[in-house]
Protein backbone atom coordinates (compact mmCIF):
# COMPACT_ATOMS: atom_id res chain seq x y z
CA UNK A 1 0.00 0.00 0.00
CA UNK A 2 1.07 3.05 -1.03
CA UNK A 3 1.91 6.09 1.52
CA UNK A 4 -0.83 8.41 -0.13
CA UNK A 5 -3.21 5.94 -0.08
CA UNK A 6 -2.73 4.59 4.03
CA UNK A 7 -2.99 8.77 4.72
CA UNK A 8 -6.39 8.28 2.65
CA UNK A 9 -7.12 4.93 4.61
CA UNK A 10 -6.53 6.63 8.01
CA UNK A 11 -8.29 10.13 7.27
CA UNK A 12 -11.28 9.12 5.46
CA UNK A 13 -12.12 5.64 6.15
CA UNK A 14 -12.48 3.42 9.37
CA UNK A 15 -8.35 3.22 9.47
CA UNK A 16 -8.67 5.80 12.13
CA UNK A 17 -10.69 4.02 14.34
CA UNK A 18 -9.29 0.61 13.58
CA UNK A 19 -5.58 2.56 14.93
CA UNK A 20 -6.93 4.01 17.73
CA UNK A 21 -8.36 0.39 19.00
CA UNK A 22 -5.30 -1.16 17.74
CA UNK A 23 -3.27 1.17 19.96
CA UNK A 24 -5.37 0.85 23.11
CA UNK A 25 -5.04 -2.27 22.66
CA UNK A 26 -1.84 -2.67 22.32
CA UNK A 27 -1.00 0.12 25.08
CA UNK A 28 -1.04 -2.41 28.25
CA UNK A 29 -1.90 1.09 30.76
CA UNK A 30 -4.57 1.86 28.44
CA UNK A 31 -6.14 -1.72 27.91
CA UNK A 32 -6.02 -2.32 31.46
CA UNK A 33 -8.36 1.00 31.53
CA UNK A 34 -13.12 0.52 31.57
CA UNK A 35 -15.50 0.90 29.35
CA UNK A 36 -15.79 4.21 29.79
CA UNK A 37 -12.43 5.31 29.53
CA UNK A 38 -11.46 3.31 26.65
CA UNK A 39 -14.59 4.83 24.87
CA UNK A 40 -12.83 8.52 25.65
CA UNK A 41 -9.20 7.28 25.00
CA UNK A 42 -10.96 5.98 21.31
CA UNK A 43 -12.42 9.39 20.86
CA UNK A 44 -9.68 11.47 21.61
CA UNK A 45 -7.34 8.95 19.32
CA UNK A 46 -9.36 8.54 15.78
CA UNK A 47 -10.19 12.02 16.06
CA UNK A 48 -6.51 13.09 16.83
CA UNK A 49 -5.16 10.51 13.95
CA UNK A 50 -7.76 11.30 11.35
CA UNK A 51 -6.68 14.83 11.76
CA UNK A 52 -3.01 14.17 11.32
CA UNK A 53 -3.36 12.06 8.78
CA UNK A 54 -5.42 14.31 6.73
CA UNK A 55 -2.37 17.15 7.45
CA UNK A 56 -0.45 14.13 5.91
CA UNK A 57 -2.09 14.78 2.90
CA UNK A 58 -1.90 18.62 2.83
CA UNK A 59 1.66 17.95 3.30
CA UNK A 60 2.57 15.25 0.34
CA UNK A 61 -0.02 17.83 -1.93
CA UNK A 62 -2.71 15.37 -1.95
CA UNK A 63 -5.54 17.60 -0.98
CA UNK A 64 -5.76 21.24 -1.39
CA UNK A 65 -4.69 23.42 1.26
CA UNK A 66 -8.03 25.32 2.65
CA UNK A 67 -7.35 29.18 1.89
CA UNK A 68 -8.67 31.16 5.41
CA UNK A 69 -9.25 29.77 9.01
CA UNK A 70 -13.18 29.22 8.65
CA UNK A 71 -11.58 26.85 5.88
CA UNK A 72 -9.31 25.27 7.66
CA UNK A 73 -11.72 24.69 11.11
CA UNK A 74 -14.16 22.92 9.07
CA UNK A 75 -12.42 20.98 7.16
CA UNK A 76 -10.28 19.66 10.36
CA UNK A 77 -13.75 19.58 12.45
CA UNK A 78 -15.46 17.33 9.74
CA UNK A 79 -12.52 15.30 9.54
CA UNK A 80 -12.29 14.47 13.18
CA UNK A 81 -16.06 14.22 14.02
CA UNK A 82 -16.51 11.44 11.39
CA UNK A 83 -13.38 8.99 12.88
CA UNK A 84 -14.88 10.04 16.48
CA UNK A 85 -18.25 9.02 15.26
CA UNK A 86 -17.24 5.70 13.71
CA UNK A 87 -14.81 4.85 16.44
CA UNK A 88 -18.11 4.73 18.52
CA UNK A 89 -20.16 2.77 16.24
CA UNK A 90 -17.19 0.44 16.44
CA UNK A 91 -16.87 0.77 20.48
CA UNK A 92 -20.97 -0.15 20.98
CA UNK A 93 -20.33 -3.76 20.68
CA UNK A 94 -18.20 -3.42 23.66
CA UNK A 95 -20.33 -1.51 25.91
CA UNK A 96 -21.36 -3.50 28.87
CA UNK A 97 -25.22 -4.26 28.92
CA UNK A 98 -27.09 -1.92 30.93
CA UNK A 99 -30.00 -3.31 33.37
CA UNK A 100 -32.89 -0.70 35.14
CA UNK A 101 -33.60 -2.96 38.29
CA UNK A 102 -37.49 -2.42 38.68
CA UNK A 103 -37.05 -0.54 42.10
CA UNK A 104 -34.56 1.73 40.33
CA UNK A 105 -35.91 2.54 37.04
CA UNK A 106 -38.27 5.53 36.71
CA UNK A 107 -40.47 3.79 34.71
CA UNK A 108 -40.95 0.60 36.97
CA UNK A 109 -39.49 -2.50 34.32
CA UNK A 110 -36.75 -4.21 33.15
CA UNK A 111 -34.93 -2.67 30.02
CA UNK A 112 -32.16 -4.64 28.56
CA UNK A 113 -30.02 -3.05 25.72
CA UNK A 114 -28.33 -5.32 23.28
Amino acid sequence: MELTAFLYLLATGGGAAWAAYALINRIAWLAARGPRSKREWAIGLSAGIAVLAYLGLMAVREVPVPVDWVDWASQLFYIGTSAFGLSQYLHMQELPATRLRPENSPYGRTVDWP
